[in-house]
């Protein structure tokens, strides 16, 4: 069994709805990276890398860290190529689905936003990306980027309700598939409908409390994500949940294809509120490395694994058989 972990964080540019030093977040989160040296993919929204601060960051030469495309629209992207910039009056990026999803856009409008990011990024950073994330993204955009570009892998956000304003439900609960043609959410049944891009879910979810823990809590979230939410038991800056979280997801006994979680936080939420969770997870998941319980990957290492494993979407299972809240609850994904 393939255990297999990507660390990646994600790179804005601009946080309109608060004051935030997203740029001194990023730096130390390179400082963390800088000091295990784990793999380590970072993606750059467009308002980031154009900016010179961070191009001088992620130029600088590091064998352990791989750059990569966090694709949402924001206003400088639509001015550079001439779509109207549907955002609020003074948010240059806004988070609502119909204006920093590729979805929002028709398809003329997402080639010319895609190919603008990729062409800027290319001045940037001297190649193209081979990684491309999204909390949404859609089958003509992953196609066309992976005929046109070439990626190796992407990303979209775990299945989720109702949080952020939009709800993604019914795809596969961890790991990748091959999507198919119509919908990013569905493994593609014939070879022929595949889009052959390895399609990974972001953020570790709570395989028994995730949809039941608003009801059960009156908190939606119980992810990897690192940060603190107020007195909340479980989840990313949890100690004892992200023990369990790791003793269950990388349990060698059972599993389908390969075991994967994915660690690493947005820079939009502040260094105070994700340092403690996010270096409790770095540390432990060098102990599972150097204990060779896990492999790290960057995350187009991962896509390119995949793929050269699997013509066709495999088996993947996420389980739970103990229950860090002692209620004696399992689960199985399958």
């Amino acid at each position: 069994m393939k255990n297999i972990v990507t660390l990646m964080n994600f790179v804005r540019g601009v946080e309109p709805r608060l004051s935030m030093d997203l740029y001194g977040t990023t730096v130390k989160q390179m400082e963390l990276t800088d000091k295990f040296k784990l793999k380590t993919t970072y993606l750059l929204q467009y308002d980031a890398f154009i900016q010179e601060c961070y191009a001088k960051l992620f130029n600088q030469k590091r064998d352990y860290v791989e750059v990569g495309l966090w694709l949402e629209i924001v206003q400088p992207l639509c001015e550079k190529v001439g779509v109207a910039w549907r955002g609020r009056e003074g948010f240059a990026w806004d988070y609502h689905s119909h204006v920093s999803m590729v979805v929002g856009y028709t398809e003329t409008e997402k080639a010319k936003l895609i190919d603008e990011a990729f062409s800027e990024f290319r001045k940037t950073f001297g190649f193209y990306p081979k990684t491309v994330a999204s909390w949404v993204l859609d089958s003509f955009s992953v196609n066309y980027m992976n005929e046109k570009y070439g990626i190796d892998a992407a990303f979209i956000c775990r299945e989720q309700w109702g949080t952020d304003g939009y709800s993604l439900f019914g795809g596969y609960y961890n790991q990748a598939y091959y999507p198919c043609k119509e919908n990013i959410l569905c493994p593609a049944q014939t070879e022929a409908n595949e889009i052959k891009v390895p399609i990974f879910r972001l953020l570790g979810c709570d395989p028994i409390y995730q949809y039941a823990s608003k009801i059960e809590s009156g908190n939606e979230i119980f992810t990897l994500e690192p940060i603190t939410w107020g007195d909340l038991k479980a989840g990313g800056s949890d100690k004892n949940w992200v023990d369990w979280y790791f003793e269950n997801t990388f349990d060698e006994t059972r599993g389908g294809a390969f075991n994967y979680a994915q660690v690493g936080q947005e820079n939009s939420f502040g260094w105070d509120r994700m340092k403690d969770g996010l270096i409790y997870q770095t540390q432990r998941i060098k102990e599972l490395k150097d204990s060779d319980k896990v492999t790290d990957m960057f995350v187009s290492e991962a896509g390119r694994w995949f793929k050269h494993n699997f013509d066709f979407s495999p088996v993947c299972t996420q389980t739970a058989l103990n229950d860090w809240s002692n209620k004696n609850k399992k689960s199985i994904w399958y």
